[in-house]
């Protein structure tokens, strides 16, 4: 008799200017833990809902042209309770963090600190209870497959990471930060 799958709503925090691989990539990962995906199961180990996440609903440009409409608030998200409270954050952390207006970025770090999360100068990624933080640009793929990792284990991580053709860093290999002087 089979059990039924784990459901979790992830939040994934979106900034303008960001480069696609910093919040698109990773939740192309999570197709991964569904039905019909690399792992195969019958049912799925975990359903997930991907909530994308930004200072208002306002579509939000990321590099290239790229938009994407937010489905709730920072603010509705960390209020949210019962089915659609966040079980994960997610927040990626190249050029949009770095470049995106004051305001989201803001909002995202301060609820981080606000849940006892600390800045990791030389990191790749940041795990702190429900939040996920990542360093830079491609961090974020290392990020997720770190998370997945925690979800199902290393050896099912590793064929996630296989059916990408993807290369995950650990959280302390991170050759960037020197070249930021961190």
């Amino acid at each position: 008799m089979s059990s039924s799958p784990k459901h979790l709503n992830v939040g994934v925090v979106l900034f303008p200017i960001a480069l696609p691989l910093e919040s698109v990539h990773p939740t192309t990962l999570f197709f991964t833990l569904e039905k019909n995906g690399v792992l195969s199961s019958d049912p799925p180990s975990h359903t997930l809902k991907t909530i994308y996440l930004g200072p208002t609903l306002v579509p939000i440009e990321l590099a290239g042209g790229m938009f994407l409409t937010p489905n709730k608030t920072f603010d509705e998200a960390l209020e949210a309770e019962g089915e659609e409270k966040l079980d994960v954050i997610l927040i990626p952390g190249g050029r949009g963090a770095r470049l995106g207006p004051g305001n989201a970025e803001a909002r995202a770090f301060e609820a981080t600190a606000e849940h006892g999360v600390e800045w990791v100068p030389k990191a790749r990624y940041v795990h702190s209870n429900k939040f996920w933080t990542a360093s830079g640009v491609s961090a974020g793929m290392d990020m997720a497959c770190a998370w997945i990792e925690s979800l199902i284990g290393a050896k099912d991580a590793e064929r996630v990471q296989a059916w990408a053709e993807y290369t995950a860093a650990g959280k302390d290999d991170d050759p960037w930060a020197a070249k930021h002087g961190l």
